[in-house]
């Protein structure tokens, strides 16, 4: 509980600090020429748009908000986001970029897919309790007669 809980904490301030490192590391440090710095000062805040979203998505589910916790799947996207985008940083291969954007996609659509189950099934908690609730509760004197008429089978 306390990793998940960290990592709903932390979702927000990866979304600023892992973009300033991309830029810092790889736009700035080791660019090897001048459109390495462009190209990363426009991918950064694309990066930046992208992890709020992600966020978004996972804070609105009902169940993060109350336990204040992401779930199982989320850590691991998460852990596997944020170790892509570091190593990114450090190591200068299209191969850590190609995987951090992959795992980004995959991040999000995770995120969706857990959003719109846990909304389908508090939908249908919902409209179930409804049913319930329109259903009239007869109450019998405990000594009354119930008589009970079967249908009569059409072949006979």
């Amino acid at each position: 509980m306390i990793i998940r809980r960290a990592l709903y904490f932390a979702q927000f301030g990866a979304a600023v600090i892992l973009p300033i490192w991309i830029f810092l590391a790889r736009g700035i440090v080791a660019n090897d020429t001048g459109w390495d710095v462009v190209a990363y000062a426009i991918l950064c805040p694309v990066l930046f748009v992208a992890m709020i979203a992600i966020a978004a998505l996972v804070t609105s589910r009902k169940s993060v908000r109350t336990a204040r916790a992401v779930s199982w799947l989320d850590v691991v996207m998460q852990v596997l986001l944020y170790a892509a985008l570091v190593t990114a940083g450090f190591v200068s291969t299209t191969a850590f970029v190609i995987i951090s954007v992959l795992i980004l996609i995959a991040f999000f659509w995770v995120a969706i897919w857990e959003l719109v189950s846990e909304a389908r099934a508090r939908f249908r908690g919902f409209v179930d309790e409804i049913n319930l609730q329109s259903q009239p509760i007869v109450r019998l004197p405990d000594d009354a007669r119930v008589i009970v008429v079967k249908p009569s089978d059409p072949e006979e």
